[in-house]
């Protein structure tokens, strides 16, 4: 995705990507998912560089405070459900699709 060249978390966004594919998600559901997670690497890439320092807190602080006064570009989802289940941590690792 555009947004994402030339960030740290490329890497994290393909493994993501490919396990939606491979979960069988509908087009729709792939499309609003890959949003928020866009928004959320947007967003936490201004606090910090480094994958590791992504946790149940972080997403939670990303879903209950950031989406509720968020200013950020229209292209980026703001739906707090879908943002929380986009970022669901099941499975091993973040944003893992289980």
């Amino acid at each position: 995705m555009r947004l994402l060249q030339g960030s740290n978390f490329t890497t994290l966004f393909d493994v993501y990507v490919e396990r939606l594919v491979s979960s069988g998600y509908a087009a729709s559901t792939f499309e609003i998912y890959l949003r928020g997670v866009v928004h959320f690497l947007h967003w936490f890439g201004g606090r910090c560089r480094d994958v590791v320092g992504i946790d149940a807190a972080t997403v939670n602080r990303f879903v209950n405070r950031h989406l509720s006064h968020c200013h950020c570009g229209q292209q980026y989802a703001r739906n707090r459900t879908i943002s929380r289940q986009a970022l669901a941590r099941r499975g091993d690792g973040p944003f893992a699709v289980g």
